[in-house]
C-alpha cells in the first residue's frame, strides 16, 4: 500500500528560493524535452536520457534528469500539453499573463526513492527540515524548515516540491509493509457498491448466500467542502472497513482501472468522479492497515444483474443488489449465472428477470453475455444453484459461520447490517 504524507516547506534565504525556482524550471523544461524525444524522435530508454544530458546536464545532475525522463515516460497521450489545456486557453484570452502561465508550467521538481542514498538523493527529510540537492555545487543543499502531517519511512520515499500561491507544497510517498491478513475468504466476502452519497453494503456468507445488507449514507460528501468531504469519506470508509474486521471478511470494492474491456456509463463516472476516487482509496487504505483483504472486480453491469436476478427476490435497493454482485464476483470461481427472458428486437434486445425489465443494445447484451452467463429461461428447467461448482475450491457447504451470529454485525451507532 502506498502512503503519502503532505506538507510545506519554508525558506528564510531569498536567494535559496531563487535556486529552487530555477531548479524547476530546468526539470520542467526537461520533463517537456524528454516528452518531445519519446513522442516526436521516437527515442525509447537509455536513449532519451542520453538525449537530455547534452542540454540540461549542466542545469541538472544525472539523478534530476533520470527523474525527468521517468515522469514523461507516464504521459502516454499525443500532443499532451503541460501545464494543462484550461490555464492555456486563459492565457490565449489575455485573463493571465505569461509570467503566470510559465510558473505553472515549471512549477515541481521531483525525486524518487533510493535506499543507497538515505532514502532519497535529491529531495531529503532531515529531522524538521527539507534538503534540496543543489547541482551547482558539490555537496550543497538547499534548506528550510519543513512541516508534515505524518511522519515518513526514511527507508526509501519519493519526493515532490510544488509551488502553488506562493508556497512550496511537499508530497512525499513510500511503500508501507502491508499487515497481517486477518480475514478469510472461506468465511464469505462483503461488496461494496460506491456511489456518490455513500457505500452500500452486502454481505455474502460462506455458501455464496446473501447474510445481510445495509447502506451507510452521507449526503454531505457531495456537497460539503474540500475538508469536510475528505473527513466524511475517512469516517465512512472506517465504517466499512471495521464492519469487514469484525465479520473476518474480506472486501470487494470496483476496480477504477480497466486494462481491457469495455468502458461504460458506470466506469467513466467513477474513474473520473472525486468522490468515487476517493472512497476507494480511503477503504483500501483503512484496510491496509488493520489486515483486511481487499478484492478488485471490474463494476460493468453488476447494477443491470443485480436488478434482473436479486432486486426483487431479496427485497433490496438498486445499490445493494449491485453489491451482492459484486461481492459474489469476488467470492464465486465462476461468474453469476442469470435466466432472463429475451425479447424486444434485434438491435435493442429486452431482459426480462425476476420482476423487471432492462432494454440494452446488442453490443451491450454480447458483452454482457461474454462476462456472466445469461441463459433463456426455455433452455433451462431450474433456476441456477448458488453452491456446488460455482463455488471457489476450498469452498465447502458446512462451513462455520461467522462468530457474530450469522444474521447481523454490530456497527458504531448501534446500529446492525
Amino acid at each position: 500500500m502506498r502512503i503519502v504524507a503532505h506538507g510545506i516547506v519554508y525558506f528564510k534565504d531569498s536567494q535559496e528560493v531563487k535556486r529552487l525556482k530555477s531548479l524547476m524550471i530546468s526539470w520542467g523544461s526537461c520533463r517537456r524535452s524528454a516528452y518531445q524525444a519519446i513522442h516526436k524522435h521516437g527515442l525509447r530508454n537509455n536513449d532519451v536520457k542520453v538525449y537530455c544530458k547534452k542540454n540540461y546536464m549542466g542545469p541538472l545532475n544525472q539523478r534530476y534528469i533520470s527523474d525527468a525522463v521517468t515522469e514523461s515516460q507516464k504521459v502516454e497521450q499525443e500532443h499532451a500539453l503541460f501545464g494543462g489545456r484550461k490555464l492555456w486557453r486563459r492565457y490565449l484570452s489575455g485573463k493571465i499573463s505569461k509570467k503566470k502561465w510559465l510558473q505553472h508550467r515549471n512549477n515541481a521538481l521531483y525525486s524518487r526513492g533510493d535506499k543507497t542514498h538515505n532514502g532519497n538523493a535529491g529531495i531529503r527529510v532531515v529531522g524538521k527540515e527539507l534538503w534540496v540537492n543543489d547541482p551547482s555545487e558539490r555537496g550543497r543543499w538547499i534548506k528550510g524548515s519543513l512541516w508534515l502531517n505524518k511522519t515518513i519511512d526514511h527507508t526509501c520515499y519519493d519526493a515532490r516540491i510544488q509551488l502553488k500561491d506562493g508556497k512550496f507544497h511537499v508530497t512525499a510517498s513510500w511503500d508501507e509493509q502491508p499487515t497481517r491478513v486477518v480475514t478469510s475468504k472461506a468465511y464469505g466476502v462483503i461488496g461494496i457498491d460506491t456511489n456518490p452519497d455513500g457505500l452500500a453494503l452486502s454481505e455474502v456468507n460462506g455458501h455464496g448466500n446473501l447474510e445481510s445488507h445495509v447502506y451507510l449514507k452521507n449526503d454531505r460528501i457531495q456537497f460539503a467542502q474540500y475538508g469536510k468531504r475528505d473527513y466524511d469519506i475517512k469516517q465512512m470508509a472506517v465504517k466499512a472497513v471495521e464492519i469487514a474486521y469484525s465479520a473476518g471478511k474480506p472486501l470487494v470494492l470496483e476496480q477504477l482501472r480497466f486494462k481491457n474491456g469495455k468502458r461504460t456509463k458506470k466506469f467513466n463516472r467513477m474513474s473520473h468522479n472525486f468522490i468515487y476516487r476517493r472512497l476507494v482509496e480511503a477503504i483500501k487504505s483503512r484496510a491496509s492497515k488493520i489486515g483486511v483483504e481487499v478484492i478488485e472486480v471490474p463494476p460493468a453491469y453488476t447494477s443491470i444483474v443485480g436488478r434482473l436476478k436479486y432486486q426483487n427476490m431479496y427485497s433490496l435497493s438498486t445499490h445493494n443488489a449491485a453489491a451482492l454482485v459484486i461481492g459474489r464476483l469476488g467470492f464465486l470461481s465462476q461468474p453469476d449465472k442469470v435466466v432472463v427472458d429475451v425479447s424486444g428486437s434485434k438491435e435493442h434486445p429486452t431482459l426480462e428477470g425476476r420482476g423487471c425489465s432492462v432494454t440494452l443494445k446488442k453490443k451491450s447484451l454480447l458483452w454482457l453475455k461474454s462476462k456472466f452467463r445469461i441463459s433463456e429461461r426455455g433452455a433451462c428447467q431450474k433456476s441456477p444453484s448458488f453452491t456446488g461448482t460455482c463455488l471457489d475450491p476450498g469452498l465447502r457447504p458446512g462451513i462455520r459461520h461467522m462468530s457474530t451470529g450469522g444474521t447481523k454485525i454490530r456497527v458504531p451507532g448501534n446500529r446492525t447490517l
